[in-house]
């Protein structure tokens, strides 16, 4: 959805969505060079997804899947902010100043002097209602691309690989899918819970108790670093937990490895 771009020469293509939407990349203040964006730890080039713009372009693109293929779902990646760091554009600070009386840029790039200035409960405060706009957005956003597409299509599913621990999702990445899946704005989430260390896979699914939220949760285990019995163990956790499903990733791994697939118990 809104990752576009990697990589440190911009694309050739003067039709690529990189130059098409420019001015709507998130930034902190200039466009960052590629080399900035993966020394904090980020893929690439994100969308603003609060613009109209960019949210018409992406839904029309959905509604053109869902109107021309025969298909059961759509399936929504990347469906976040890349983090609060960059999660800017001059288009989006004025907006948010016009409802709020105050630019956001200071509160994360001038924090001590911001804290200093305001005092530390102002801080938390701003912190705390920006972080609430923008997991408001994509929470608004998706609840329109589900009506919409089923408006014309109500039997096709739309669902939503996200981050899962709910607490880092929500704060970091501004996915409250919790929030997502009791509204019903998605049919489903697959939860990309790729953990290597049997505690922390367990200690996310323990999190999650709500049996209503667990059958619209679909649990993404990783196969491209884990052996096939530490697969089947967390499918068997799965299983038990009565979680809607699992999901193996990724296809490719599971292509290049033709035994590892009838190696694991897929009862259910």
């Amino acid at each position: 959805m809104f990752y576009i771009w990697s990589g440190n020469n911009a694309p050739k293509s003067e039709g690529h969505v990189f130059h098409k939407f420019n001015q709507h990349i998130l930034r902190n203040t200039d466009l960052p060079a590629y080399h900035n964006l993966r020394n904090a730890g980020i893929e690439g080039y994100y969308l603003n997804p609060e613009n109209l713009q960019v949210q018409n372009y992406l839904l029309n693109l959905l509604h053109e899947i869902a109107d021309t293929y025969d298909v059961s779902g759509i399936h929504l990646d990347y469906y976040r902010y890349p983090g609060v760091q960059y999660s800017f554009t001059a288009q989006s600070r004025t907006e948010f100043m016009l409802e709020n009386y105050y630019d956001p840029w200071p509160v994360y790039q001038e924090k001590e002097q911001y804290s200093q200035d305001r005092g530390f409960e102002n801080y938390i405060r701003a912190d705390r209602e920006y972080r609430l706009f923008l997991s408001n957005c994509l929470t608004e956003y998706l609840g329109n691309i589900n009506r919409t597409i089923k408006a014309t299509k109500p039997d096709i599913k739309i669902s939503v690989a996200v981050k899962p621990d709910p607490v880092i999702a929500r704060h970091r990445y501004f996915q409250d899918w919790r929030t997502w899946l009791k509204e019903n704005n998605c049919d489903f989430i697959v939860l990309m819970n790729y953990r290597t260390d049997f505690h922390e896979f367990k200690t996310i699914l323990d999190q999650l108790t709500d049996a209503e939220l667990k059958d619209k949760i679909i649990v993404g285990i990783s196969t491209y670093n884990q052996q096939v019995k530490a697969v089947q163990l967390r499918i068997d956790m799965v299983e038990a937990e009565k979680f809607a499903g699992f999901s193996l990733f990724s296809y490719n791994h599971l292509l290049k490895d033709s035994n590892y697939l009838g190696s694991l118990r897929l009862v259910n």
